[in-house]
């Protein structure tokens, strides 16, 4: 993920917020959630 190492160099984060539930458990099993800053 090109964003992923941009936002590491830049000492940022990716928030994802109000994500439908289905679509976080996808996050979760797939193991996406470590990407990204997830918040209701």
């Amino acid at each position: 993920m090109g964003l992923r190492k941009r936002l590491i160099a830049a000492q940022g984060r990716l928030t994802l917020r109000g994500l439908h539930p289905d679509l976080a458990e996808v996050f979760r099993a797939t193991r996406i959630e470590s990407f990204f800053d997830i918040e209701p």
